[in-house]
This record gives structure tokens, sequence and C-alpha cells, in this order.
């Protein structure tokens, strides 16, 4: 989740992100793919944050306890699943 604001993580910002070098270092890879979790709402909306100033006051305290409770989730737990997209990112081939 990439934001410059003090907002919500939600599942609409929500992202599976690789990057790096191919085996030989001659390609940089990246990946961006669109996730979702039943753990967080959809948008910002759904989020139902009726006093923001207040909210925004323990915005730490809000990243640290959503980052716990993204990293305890099993890779299921996410559409797609973060196996899968482990996989998809090993099968990438570049050109010899």
């Amino acid at each position: 989740y990439y934001a410059q604001d003090v907002s919500p993580i939600t599942n609409d910002g929500l992202l599976y992100a690789f990057q790096g070098l191919s085996a030989d270092e001659t390609y940089y890879v990246t990946v961006f793919w669109k996730l979702r979790t039943d753990k967080l709402p959809n948008t910002y909306q759904d989020a139902q944050i009726t006093d923001y100033d207040a909210w925004a006051k323990q915005y730490e305290t809000y990243l640290a306890e959503t980052d716990t409770l993204l990293n305890e989730l099993a890779a299921d737990a996410f559409t797609p699943n973060l196996n899968l997209l482990d996989q998809l990112v090993e099968s990438l081939q570049t050109p010899h």
C-alpha cells in the first residue's frame, strides 16, 4: 500500500509488489498486482472514520497494528493467494 497522506489502508489500494533483478542481473523485473483481504475495508468510506483528527493522532499505532495483522495472515487470506503470485514471479523467464 502506497500513500502520501494519513489514511486507512484499504483494499482499493492494496498491492503485491515485487522488484528485483533476473538471475544474470541483466533485467530489472517488476510486478504489481492488486490484492484484497476480508480483514481490510474496501474503501476509505468503508473505514467509517467519524473523527478524522482523533483517528489521525493515533495513526502510528494504527499502522503498527495493521502491519502486524497483515503479516500474520495466511497467504490464502488474500485474493489472489500470495503463494500463487510468488509462483508467478518465480516462473518469469527472460531472453538469453
